[in-house]
């Protein structure tokens, strides 16, 4: 199993009620923030994909 994980410090700061935002304008900043971190992971780990891990699963788990 190959694991991967695209983060930013943006989205791990928000809080649990960002959930229940459905506001469009959170909603197009989510979209652009994850497109920026998708771009970001593709260019660092594009050669990775189907390869190996980007992720540790064992840390993953200890987070939070």
């Amino acid at each position: 199993m190959r694991t991967h994980r695209i983060m930013t410090d943006m989205m791990t700061e928000l809080g649990h009620s960002s959930k229940l935002n459905a506001e469009r304008a959170f909603l197009e900043m989510l979209r652009e923030e994850g497109r920026q971190a998708a771009g970001a992971f593709l260019e660092a780990h594009a050669d990775d994909l189907g390869r190996r891990s980007t992720a540790d699963l064992d840390e993953l788990l200890t987070e939070g």
